[in-house]
């Protein structure tokens, strides 16, 4: 059932309409186009496996929560593939966790949820995809 939300309407012809062939995601062509992307305010709405969806608002502020660990192994293996599909021939196992460390939302997210994000990819930079994954299920 992971990204099942991928084939609603809003999400599913975003990604036909904004799909360049690979080279970035339909979601940031579209916020680009538009300014915003109404596939990924659904998408991240509805998968529990985005750190986005768990924020809530406080005394006028955004608060990020703190993700169940479930979702936070999924959301480390969606890393590892959004990787592999953007980066093609050039993914090496490091390439998540550069991402994690490179990405502005690493400094949004809430800390806990960004501190065992960053252990699990890098177990997979350190152990190896297999591995690493092996060790993030028994986690």
């Amino acid at each position: 059932m992971h990204d099942f939300s991928k084939y609603s309407p809003v999400e599913f012809w975003a990604g036909v309409k904004y799909w360049d062939g690979g080279k970035h995601s339909p979601i940031v062509n579209e916020k680009e186009h538009t300014g915003y992307s109404l596939g990924w305010l659904h998408h991240k709405g509805r998968n529990r496996h985005h750190w986005d969806f768990w924020t809530d608002t406080w005394d006028g502020q955004i608060v990020p929560l703190e993700m169940p660990k479930k979702y936070v192994k999924e959301m480390a293996c969606d890393r590892v593939g959004a990787c592999k599909i953007y980066q093609g021939k050039n993914y090496t196992d490091s390439s998540p966790l550069n991402y994690h460390i490179n990405s502005a939302e690493s400094k949004i997210m809430n800390p806990k949820t960004a501190a065992l994000l960053n252990k699990y990819l890098t177990w997979i930079k350190d152990y190896g995809l297999e591995e690493g994954l092996k060790k993030i299920k028994a986690d």
